[in-house]
């Protein structure tokens, strides 16, 4: 990718992320992977298109090969678009603008290898791709790191879907 298509894509997401860009819907034939599979859910959704538009940036291309496969059967821990407007403008931006690798980290944070519906959700520990996480339950539901699940056990044909109110950091 050239720089200056880089920069077009960094611009995009900083602005999407920022509540500044055109809140269009992906039609469901524009959406890479099996139908109703996570992808499709996350586009459809509505809340969740600041994520979706990162996974499925050219950065982050390799997101959209996994998560295309019928049998990729992952827990995702969405966070919802509130949950990116709630991250300072320069945090968002170092994730964005960082190495290719830093958002990719991040992004492996919020999705576990094996289906874990909040019910399997034990208190303890709970291993994302990367990170690690404290699984709480209490009088506000469920708590996964820092982040707590505002809409939990989301279908998809290919995964389940958390949805959680807060991006999962690693501190």
């Amino acid at each position: 990718m050239s720089r200056a298509a880089a920069c077009s894509v960094l611009a995009a997401a900083v602005l999407l992320a920022l509540g500044c860009g055109g809140g269009e819907e992906a039609a469901p034939s524009d959406v890479p992977g099996p139908e109703g599979g996570v992808l499709a859910v996350l586009a459809a959704d509505g809340r969740f298109d600041i994520l979706y538009r990162i996974l499925t940036q050219d950065a982050e291309e390799h997101f959209v090969g996994y998560m295309s496969y019928m049998d990729w059967n992952h827990t995702v821990f969405a966070p919802t678009d509130d949950a990116f407007d709630d991250l300072s403008a320069e945090r968002l931006d170092e994730l964005l603008a960082g190495p290719p690798r830093t958002l990719t980290r991040v992004l492996d944070c919020h999705i576990v290898p094996e289906l874990v519906p909040e019910d399997d959700l034990k208190p303890g520990q709970l291993h994302p791709i990367q990170c690690e996480w404290t699984v709480e339950r209490g009088a506000d539901g469920v708590r996964v790191g820092q982040a707590r699940i505002v809409d939990p056990d989301i279908k998809a044909s290919n995964g389940i879907v958390h949805a959680v109110d807060t991006v999962l950091l690693e501190r």
